[in-house]
């Protein structure tokens, strides 16, 4: 099969099954949410085996002449560097040290596990798709068949970078230190340079080790075989797919650092996610099964044209969400309570140094552009929101975590507030909407743990999971709709109405 065949046939299958591709893919924005677990307890233990020891007060002892620190624009604090940097490194106990140590291994482990899930959820999916079977039901037996092998997937391709950057940096960091000596720079340099043709190879049989274990059923070492095997092959296809890999993520990169320059960071990473990567996926896995001669058709294109279609989904969204909302009151109060609960702690914590640090929502709304304004919030708050609710999976944890935090960051803000009348101002006119969808959305990462508890205890199958998933999906189309209104509110309105109007 030629590569214009292949990305023909992808496109199509996007355009055609984009719902059953893309839950896998916006599950990736669960992952963060997971592991944000790790570093909140491990921030609350740091906390707690500091509390009492004088060393917190010690730290605010220093910055208490410079107070009020302008939180939106610190610029250059007047206090005593080298008591500053006394009182800081103080913090730092073994006690500490060892938390610190922790939670960064454990959210390695944690990142690595759950980015495994991801993928192989992604490339069942997008097999299924090619032959027109229930993709989100193939993930998620996908999830449970062939994660470790995704995982030793990471692991090979981690070490395989930390052995072609670690020893030439650590040949170097030996001549400098041990034998003091620069002269070990040249042959660690050319020793870099030489390996770089290695590692792009290495790419090469990486990314075709993934559809291979999918389209074969095999496990991590027989992959990687088949990935070579394919490369070696097919080396001029394979070329061809690096420069269409390369202009594609070009592009969405161009588009998201566009965005993110401009102010609207979020929508950079929504970009790839939402387009690119599934594209290629879908043309590595076409172009490696048709090799192995496993039969596959892309779906037929959809008879309707694009925007009735979208409406349509975003009507079945609203009304999927709205069902939802009626039909789950107990986790909708469940998710409200978690919210201002966080909100209570942020007002605590607040407390604690809000004589030290101060914000102002007017100086961080100033000369904001309305347009990227609402391009970024709108993208972020559905980010937070998508990421949220699947997370909830893993048991409602990491829901039940992030909705304390989102709503510690709102109680926190408000505290420091140097005029709380015009953050609320600035609140309410898009606060009406986005805060309850934000609830909404906790809700569901709620009962998605439910989902999550009733596979662990046998009540709920694997066709149940993958309803579930589907169905929060579908909810997530409902929600974009109320965080793209929320977001014009607030990028258009909320920083300008009350000032106009003298309030």
């Amino acid at each position: 099969m030629s590569l214009d065949d292949a990305v023909r046939s992808s496109v199509r299958s996007l355009a055609a099954k984009p719902a059953g591709v893309l839950p896998f893919y916006v599950a990736g924005l669960a992952v963060p949410v997971v592991m944000r677990v790790v570093p909140v307890a491990g921030l609350l233990l740091a906390y707690l085996s500091l509390q009492g020891t004088g060393r917190l007060e010690a730290v605010r002892e220093v910055l208490e002449p410079a107070a009020p620190i302008n939180r939106n624009d610190p610029g250059d604090v007047d206090v005593d560097d080298a008591a500053l940097e006394e009182a800081v490194l103080d913090l730092f106990t073994p006690t500490v040290i060892a938390i610190i140590v922790a939670t960064v291994l454990v959210s390695i482990v944690v990142s690595l596990a759950f980015q495994a899930v991801v993928g192989a959820g992604r490339y069942h999916a997008v097999f299924a798709v090619l032959q027109d079977r229930p993709p989100t039901r193939a993930g998620v037996e996908g999830v449970f068949s062939h994660t470790w092998t995704f995982l030793a997937l990471l692991v090979v391709e981690l070490l395989a970078y930390l052995v072609v950057v670690g020893i030439p940096v650590g040949w170097v960091l030996v001549g400098v230190f041990v034998f003091d000596s620069p002269l070990f720079v040249v042959p660690a340099f050319f020793a870099l340079l030489g390996a770089i043709p290695l590692l792009i190879v290495f790419r090469f049989v990486l990314a075709f080790a993934k559809p291979a274990a999918v389209v074969e059923g095999v496990g991590a070492a027989p992959a990687l075989r088949h990935g070579a095997r394919h490369v070696r092959s097919n080396a001029f296809q394979v070329l061809g797919y690096a420069i269409l890999a390369l202009g594609a993520t070009g592009v969405g990169n161009l588009i998201g650092s566009t965005f993110s320059q401009a102010g609207a960071a979020t929508a950079s990473t929504l970009v790839p996610l939402v387009f690119v990567f599934p594209f290629l996926d879908l043309v590595k896995t076409t172009l490696y099964a048709r090799d192995r001669s496993v039969p596959i058709a892309a779906p037929d294109p959809p008879e309707a044209d694009p925007l009735p279609r979208l409406r349509r989904a975003l009507r079945r969204g609203l009304a999927s969400t709205w069902s939802f909302t009626r039909g789950h009151v107990g986790a909708g109060v469940a998710s409200a309570a978690l919210f201002v609960a966080g909100i209570g702690l942020g007002l605590w914590a607040g407390q604690q140094v809000d004589d030290l640090v101060v914000a102002s929502i007017e100086s961080r709304i100033e000369g904001m552009n309305p347009v990227i304004a609402f391009v970024h919030f709108a993208t972020n708050n559905w980010t937070v929101a998508a990421g949220q609710s699947l997370a909830g999976l893993v048991l409602g944890i990491p829901t039940a975590v992030s909705l304390a935090y989102n709503g510690a960051v709102i109680g926190v803000a408000y505290q420091l507030e140097t005029d709380p009348a015009a953050l609320q101002a600035f609140l309410v006119p898009h606060g009406v909407i986005e805060l309850p969808a934000l609830v909404i959305s906790g809700a569901l990462g709620l009962h998605l743990g439910g989902i999550g508890l009733g596979y662990v205890r046998g009540t709920i199958d694997r066709d149940g999971l993958a309803a579930a998933i589907d169905h929060a999906f579908e909810i997530l189309v409902g929600l974009a709709v109320l965080f793209v209104l929320a977001g014009l509110i607030e990028g258009f309105v909320s920083p300008y109405y009350w000032q106009i109007l003298g309030i």
